[in-house]
């Protein structure tokens, strides 16, 4: 599913990354696991994705919202953006 939806952003025009205009940027996800490398694997949209922090500092506790798409790397903010 996610490499249908990144194949028809491609085609409309977009790059390969979601752009601002991404209806996922601020949608919340469910943090499975963290791992050492400050990694995390997600729960969104009914699958599994990697992601990993916007910023290196932000703990690991509590709601994490998408920030952006980066390929199939979701970038994660603990505040909803806008």
């Amino acid at each position: 599913v996610a490499g249908i939806v990144l194949l028809r952003r491609r085609k409309v025009g977009g790059s390969g990354d979601a752009g601002s205009q991404s209806l996922d940027e601020g949608q919340p996800v469910k943090v499975l696991t963290w791992r050492e490398d400050g990694t995390a694997r997600v729960f969104y949209r009914g699958a599994e994705w990697d992601a990993e922090l916007a910023a290196s500092e932000t703990d690991h506790d509590g709601q994490f919202y998408i920030k952006s798409i980066h390929g199939s790397i979701l970038v994660l903010t603990k505040q909803k953006p806008n």
